[in-house]
């Protein structure tokens, strides 16, 4: 997998030289700690067929406050983003399967404050299904999540109070794998708006980095979809899955 890493690599690079271009245009960085992602880079364990990685918290401060807001006023927000333990690997033998063969965290938290500087705070991760006996409920294999340990932490220690906002950890919302990358350009995506973003986002190197990772990750979970959702669909194009794969996709 060491395509994948060179893709990293190249994509690191990268953000860090927008990045100072973001700064010379609007005098504050976007991104206030990018050597955790060479660090990331450095520390991950590659092989022929996989390759796995943790990306410590990386702090993205948002050039404006977000609008629509509850409560209103929200700003000084910061996103904060990492991932523990993914684990990607290669197709074999031409069969369609799970690009992610692990998945411990993916998080992307967001704080804020309030027109009484009091914190504010947001959380959503996307999950990996996990086969368990004590989960009753649909869990697609890979679905973001509202909330979760990283606000009910907060509650339980008394560190924040929720008002009348009820917190559940439903409903599983089934979306397309991420990874370092493509959680980046999650986050560009939404919280940032084109006056800020299209630095990164319609920059021709990062579209195309962007477009390979997709054909690596959201490829196979495309086809194993339709797979799952029409039964002939690998006879009519010749393809071949693993059965289970297709099986979770929609929980």
């Amino acid at each position: 997998m060491q395509y994948y890493k060179n893709l990293i690599i190249d994509f690191h690079k990268l953000i860090e030289e927008i990045n100072i271009s973001y700064m010379q245009e609007f005098s504050n960085s976007l991104f206030s700690n990018l050597e955790i992602l060479y660090k990331t880079i450095k520390e991950s364990y590659i092989t022929n067929n996989s390759i796995a990685y943790s990306v410590a918290t990386l702090q993205i401060n948002l050039p404006e406050s977000l609008s629509h807001t509850i409560p209103t006023g929200a700003n000084s927000i910061i996103v904060y983003f990492s991932v523990k333990n993914i684990e990607l690997k290669r197709n074999k033998n031409n069969i369609i399967s799970n690009p992610i063969e692990r998945l411990d965290s993916f998080n992307i938290v967001i704080k804020g404050e309030d027109i009484n500087k009091n914190e504010l705070i947001s959380s959503w991760h996307l999950d990996k299904k996990i086969v368990s006996n004590k989960y009753n409920f649909i869990e697609p294999e890979f679905h973001f999540t509202f909330g979760g340990y990283k606000m009910e932490n907060k509650y339980e220690n008394n560190n924040c109070d929720f008002g009348q906002l009820l917190l559940m950890r439903t409903p599983r919302i089934m979306h397309p794998p991420l990874d370092l990358i493509l959680g980046i350009d999650f986050i560009l995506n939404n919280y940032i708006s084109k006056k800020y973003n299209d630095l990164f986002i319609c920059n021709k190197k990062y579209i195309k980095i962007i477009q390979k990772i997709k054909e690596l990750i959201w490829r196979p979970y495309a086809l194993a979809f339709a797979k799952k959702m029409q039964n002939d669909f690998s006879k009519l194009n010749k393809l071949k899955f693993d059965n289970e794969f297709v099986n979770s996709i929609t929980g």
